[in-house]
C-alpha cells in the first residue's frame, strides 16, 4: 500500500471510529499510545496500562507508586486535544487552532486554568513583550501556510521554530507533536508519534535544530517513526 493511500485510510478510519464512539479499533489504540508516549516524553509516570484504563474506563489501575493528579489531567487533556485535531484535520494552522488545542490540553489542569487557550510571555525573556510573541507566531504560521502542501522537512522546521518560541505557558511540545500528526494526515503522509524509547534522540535532534537550524537528524527520526507506525497498522486497515 502506498503512503498516500495508507494515510487516507488511517484518516478515514480515525474519524469514522471517533464519530461512532468506537474505542476498540485503531482510534482507541492511537489515542492510548500517543498520549502515553507524549506524557512519558514530558516526564509523566503513568504506565501504558494505566493510560489504557483511563481512556477506556475512566479509571486508574492501582500501582505501588503514587499517581500524580497532573498526569491524569494532562493525559485526559491529550485525549480531548486529539479528538479536536480529528475534527480540524483539514484546517490550516492558525492562532485560533493552536489556542484551541491548548485549551483542550490544559483546561482541566488545576494549576494553570488562567493560561489555558492563550499565549503567554512567561516562558520568554524578561524583555519580550506579549505583542512580540504574537508577531513572531504570526510570521511562523504565515510562512508555513504559504505552501499548499508540506513536506516532512517543512513540518520539522515548524516544530523546531515553535519549540524556540514557546508560545504557551505549558504544553508546547505536546501540541507541537500533535500538529505533526495532524499535518501528516492533512498532507497525506504517514502520521507518527515519538516513542518514549527515542527520547534522547528526539531531544538531541530538536536541540540541534534550535541551535543550528540543521533538521536532518530530526527528519531522520520522523521517518523512522513513520516506518514504525506503518508496520503497526498496515494490517489493520
Amino acid at each position: 500500500m502506498q503512503a498516500k493511500e495508507f494515510s487516507q485510510a488511517i484518516k478515514r478510519n480515525l474519524i469514522q471510529e471517533y464519530k461512532q464512539h468506537y474505542t476498540q479499533g485503531i482510534y482507541g489504540q492511537i489515542q492510548i499510545e500517543f498520549a502515553y508516549h507524549s506524557n512519558r516524553l514530558e516526564g509523566g509516570g503513568l504506565s501504558l496500562e494505566q493510560v489504557r484504563s483511563l481512556f477506556l474506563d475512566g479509571l486508574i489501575l492501582p500501582d505501588v507508586k503514587p499517581v500524580h493528579l497532573l498526569d491524569v489531567e494532562e493525559i485526559t487533556g491529550h485525549f480531548q486535544m486529539f479528538d479536536e485535531m480529528l475534527m480540524t484535520i483539514s484546517n490550516s494552522l492558525s492562532h485560533n487552532l493552536l489556542k484551541k488545542y491548548h485549551l483542550c490540553l490544559r483546561n482541566g489542569v488545576t494549576r494553570t486554568l488562567n493560561f489555558a487557550g492563550e499565549y503567554s510571555n512567561i516562558n520568554q525573556k524578561e524583555d519580550s513583550l506579549p505583542e512580540e510573541l504574537v508577531k513572531t507566531m504570526e510570521s511562523l504560521i504565515r510562512n508555513y501556510n504559504e505552501k499548499d502542501s508540506h513536506s516532512l522537512e517543512d513540518m520539522a522546521r515548524f516544530h523546531v521554530q515553535m519549540e524556540k518560541i514557546l508560545p504557551f505557558f505549558q504544553g508546547n511540545s505536546r501540541i507541537g507533536r500533535l500538529v505533526l500528526f495532524k499535518e501528516c494526515l492533512k498532507n497525506e503522509r504517514i502520521p507518527f508519534w515519538i516513542h518514549n524509547e527515542n527520547e534522547s534522540v528526539y531531544h538531541f535532534a530538536l536541540q540541534k535544530g534550535k541551535e543550528t537550524g540543521d533538521i536532518e537528524d530530526l527528519v531522520c527520526l520522523f521517518k523512522k517513526e513513520q516506518d514504525a507506525f506503518y508496520e503497526k497498522f498496515k494490517d489493520r486497515i
